[in-house]
């Protein structure tokens, strides 16, 4: 196992350092005052040096690092200790073979031994346990990438699955009303089924997109609802309001059409006569405020379905922003409200 801490240059520049100022102070202490020669003591600090090198060396070529595991690092101390000790016993008989006849250097390296035990073992040992604890850093760093990607991917997924459910009922619908159109109106057939072709190319174009702006998202709507208006005639209509400075806020691609779907769908149910749905919007404090609105009768309610539309758009902002108030909904009399609140990376919004 390489010593990965070396893969940082800061790193490597701080160790260079270290050594650079060790070897300055061995060299001035053994020559000022135990009055060592320039050559003896230069030569005794290279040697220790190259020892404690070659000894983390082989700390690292045997790829000890992994199996110090809790319990286990007092044996690894022990083991450290018993290598610290052996790089110490090799050093010390190279410059005692060295230095053979110079019995006042003998004097000085057997003195000198306890002192040298200690250096060579606080050096190994916090060597090896930094290089531990870095590579612990780095398995926890790519178990926890590991575990976002997968999240991602799974988030992602049911994204998806969510987006391949918004369509098929509607596209259902639109194909059964222009199938009657083509024999009672061939002209708003033959416009419905434009009309149908440029609302999913545009939802095709954005379904991949995490955000859009939501004057994209208006425009995106008008389609959808140029194509109910031609199914549901004059008894429909649709009252948009937008807040001034409002066209740049963001939000998830179609996010509006479900609840529109909705309020199409429980407003005009088992009635015959006119209704209007109204959305508003506005910014405020960094997040984009929606309402829709759609009149409500329980007389004349469709068959109690799976109530997708609301409950994906649910889970697509939690999925999105993690959170489950974003969406809320509110009966007053014979009003049926959705409100929705969309968090903006950038306040678009005049200052409050």
């Amino acid at each position: 196992m390489a010593f990965q801490p070396f893969s940082n240059k800061d790193i490597r520049r701080f160790f260079v350092l270290f050594w650079g100022m060790a070897f300055l102070v061995l060299q001035l202490t053994f020559q000022l005052v135990f009055q060592l020669s320039w050559g003896t003591a230069f030569t005794d600090n290279a040697i220790s040096i190259i020892g404690i090198v070659l000894c983390l060396g082989i700390v690292n070529k045997t790829k000890y690092l992994p199996k110090i595991q809790g319990y286990q690092l007092i044996p690894a101390c022990i083991v450290l200790t018993v290598l610290a000790a052996l790089c110490l016993a090799v050093t010390a008989g190279i410059l005692y073979y060295l230095n053979w006849s110079d019995t006042a250097y003998h004097e000085f390296l057997w003195q000198s031994l306890p002192f040298r035990f200690l250096y060579t073992w606080f050096i190994v040992t916090g060597f090896t346990f930094m290089n531990y604890i870095w590579q612990k850093s780095l398995m926890r760093t790519k178990e926890r990438d590991k575990t976002e990607n997968l999240r991602k991917m799974a988030k992602d997924a049911e994204l998806d699955k969510i987006y391949q459910q918004l369509h098929p009922h509607f596209l259902f619908n639109s194909l059964n009303a222009i199938n009657t159109l083509m024999v009672s109106s061939p002209d708003k057939a033959s416009q419905m089924v434009q009309q149908l072709s440029d609302f999913l190319r545009g939802s095709l174009k954005k379904v991949h997109r995490e955000y859009i702006p939501f004057r994209e998202e208006i425009d995106h709507l008008r389609l959808y609802l140029a194509l109910e208006e031609i199914r549901f005639g004059k008894r429909l209509k649709t009252d948009i309001d937008l807040h001034e400075n409002i066209a740049e806020s963001e939000l998830p691609p179609l996010i509006l059409q479900p609840l529109i779907e909705n309020a199409i769908k429980f407003g005009l149910y088992g009635t015959l006569g006119k209704v209007t749905i109204h959305l508003k919007s506005q910014v405020f404090r960094n997040y984009l405020y929606i309402e829709i609105a759609n009149p409500f009768d329980d007389d004349a309610q469709p068959p109690k379905g799976t109530g997708f539309g609301l409950k994906s758009v649910r889970r697509r902002l939690f999925l999105l922003y993690g959170r489950h108030d974003l969406v809320r909904t509110k009966r007053h009399r014979d009003i049926f409200t959705t409100y929705l609140k969309i968090p903006q990376r950038y306040d678009k919004s005049p200052a409050h």
